[in-house]
């Protein structure tokens, strides 16, 4: 078990929310679908109503809404809540960084919305075989407020590891019916249907150019199947979330439902089980575990108050949550299906499946263009998906600045020949393409405006030989890049998504860096953790009096990447091969070159040191 959060229950739709639905669907307005009620699609359909403009209809197309109960609609019954767990490879890393958005988002809508359901609590976690990714914290595992490890005092009968940390859990039936009664509120429309294909719900309006399907289990993908949960909802009060690995593998958790919502005792995780009703073995076998592991929760007969069994069927994908998308149609009838499902237990999932996909909030572009072609893909090729429709909705663009090149080129010895035999030349305004075609430089590019979009290292050579070197006095210049990064995912600790401790870390944390000015959000509180983490580490080696603080370690960082990562490599290389740093330029580049500039040119260069 990893994250119970399959949460679904539903509210009864009013008639005149199924008359809106219908009149949704005689709009001539454009319709975004949503297919799915359950967690991915609910939040997904709300993130759409926040991103996309007030002219486009969202319609939410499901089998079963909020208030349904079917056994294949697994989102009400979830325990629903969150435990971390370390992280050992790329899908684990996708999902702890999933998780992470979901924590953050939670912390800020139990502020907003009381009524949703949801409560922050401190989570038990007691394993009785735990592998050496737990006892070593790795990959992000210690990456959550409140954690530490648990004394051997602290740990029930049979367990020899465990932690504490502070989580969230919610009623599930309480949030589905919030948030779908948030979408109906500002407007969404709903539509009660057993759909067989995506391609199917393009046919519920005339004018549907996106369908995002949050299905669950896909349209016959051959990757999902099913997953079988068994819980016993009880009323007995419990003030913590807990969960125990088994020594036989199975795992025992105990998540109360806010809002008077009993408590979830479980659980089991069977793959390919069909069975639809509850087995009174296996209701023994959890409660028999949960008492054993926690018998503070029994009441004073020593026992459970059963409400009864739950059992759902979680849509589970062999390599976790897909997430694309996929154009159908021809150029003059292009659509979209954007694909989200087969979550498995990735709550976290829904807050970011359309996110990326459709509010566009990946990496920034630009378009490098010819001069004269700025509009080129505004253009395009005129093409319309209905001839007839005087209320034309263009698809936004990708980029968002354009950079346009005072250059042209031709095929050499082009004419209307629809095979011209090409003969290279020795004229050096004639170059060969990558396939193989010459081409005539007619003018050649501004590379003063080329400079302005290089970036990377690549640039940053480029930058420097073209500015910081000087013909007139012949003065050699030095540079320097970075240290190899934590890659753009899951890139430093403050970005939020498990990543490392890096140099770019330490200066957020001495103040060095100003977060304002970063587009995206840097998340402080990690980075305290992490250094402090690492601080105590450091200090088991120390007498009392040498003990460091966070601050003291984190300025290590710095130290250790100036003068160990950058300088050092740099002399070798020059005095190794006769050249005298002193007597060089020094060229820094990337985007905290500067910071490192002055430190680096004190041990290369020294006394009257040139920094470009």
């Amino acid at each position: 078990m990893r994250q119970d959060n399959h949460i679904h229950r539903h509210l009864l739709i009013s008639s005149t929310a199924w008359v809106s639905g219908r009149i949704c669907l005689m709009s001539k307005e454009q319709t975004l679908v949503v297919i799915g009620a359950g967690i991915l699609g609910l939040t997904s359909a709300l993130r759409l109503q926040e991103s996309v403009s007030k002219e486009t209809c969202i319609l939410i197309a499901a089998r079963e809404f909020p208030s349904d109960r079917s056994v294949n609609f697994a989102s009400p019954w979830a325990g629903a809540h969150y435990r971390p767990i370390p992280v050992t490879n790329d899908q684990e890393r996708r999902e702890h960084a999933l998780a992470q958005v979901t924590y953050r988002a939670l912390k800020q809508q139990v502020l907003n919305e009381p009524e949703a359901g949801i409560v922050f609590l401190d989570g038990y976690e007691y394993l009785q075989s735990p592998s050496a990714a737990y006892r070593n914290l790795v990959g992000g595992y210690a990456d959550i407020d409140g954690f530490r490890v648990l004394d051997e005092t602290e740990l029930p009968e049979g367990s020899t590891w465990g932690a504490k940390y502070r989580t969230w859990c919610l009623n599930p039936p309480v949030y589905c019916a919030h948030l779908l009664r948030k979408f109906i509120l500002r407007g969404g429309k709903i539509v009660h249907c057993d759909l067989r294909s995506p391609n199917e719900a393009f046919t519920l309006a005339t004018n549907v150019y996106t369908v995002v399907n949050c299905s669950g289990f896909g349209f016959g993908d051959p990757a999902s199947f099913i997953t079988r949960g068994q819980t016993c909802l009880v009323s007995n009060y419990c003030d913590r979330t807990i969960t125990q690995q088994n020594s036989d593998g199975s795992w025992t958790f105990i998540v109360p439902r806010p809002l008077n919502g009993g408590t979830v005792v479980g659980g089991t995780k069977e793959v390919d089980d069909w069975r639809a009703d509850p087995r009174l073995s296996t209701r023994n076998n959890i409660l028999t575990k949960a008492a054993k592991m926690f018998p503070q929760i029994l009441n004073a007969e020593g026992s459970f108050n059963v409400i009864g069994d739950i059992v759902g069927r979680r849509p589970t994908r062999k390599g976790g949550l897909r997430l694309d998308v996929e154009e159908i149609g021809g150029e003059a009838n292009k659509r979209k299906i954007v694909h989200a499902y087969g979550a498995g237990d990735e709550f976290g999932s829904s807050l970011v499946a359309t996110n990326a996909l459709l509010e566009r909030k990946g990496e920034r572009v630009a378009l490098l263009v010819t001069k004269g072609f700025a509009d080129i893909l505004v253009i395009g090729n005129q093409a319309r998906p209905n001839l007839s429709d005087l209320s034309v909705k263009k698809l936004d663009r990708l980029y968002e600045s354009i950079v346009t090149l005072d250059e042209r080129v031709t095929i050499n010895g082009f004419n209307e020949n629809p095979d011209p035999q090409l003969a290279h030349s020795a004229d050096p305004s004639i170059i060969e393409g990558l396939t193989g075609e010459a081409f005539r430089v007619i003018r050649k590019p501004d590379y003063n405006v080329v400079r302005a979009v290089l970036s990377g290292p690549a640039g940053g050579i480029v930058g420097f030989a073209k500015t910081g070197y000087d013909e007139s006095d012949g003065t050699p210049v030095i540079g320097f890049v970075g240290l190899e990064s934590a890659s753009a995912f899951p890139g430093p600790a403050c970005c939020g998504n498990a990543g490392p401790l890096t140099v770019i870390d330490a200066k957020f944390f001495s103040g060095r860096l100003l977060p304002d000015f970063f587009p995206r959000q840097l998340d402080l509180e990690i980075v305290i953790v992490k250094f402090s983490q690492i601080t105590k580490e450091v200090n088991k080696s120390k007498h009392d009096e040498d003990k460091l603080l966070p601050e003291q370690v984190a300025m290590g960082f710095l130290l250790v990447a100036n003068v160990v990562a950058r300088t050092r490599p740099v002399r070798t290389l020059s005095e190794g091969r006769g050249f005298e740093t002193s007597a060089h330029k020094l060229a820094c580049f990337g985007g905290a070159g500067g910071q490192h500039a002055a430190s680096v040119a004190l041990v290369l260069i020294r006394a009257y040191t040139s920094l470009f």
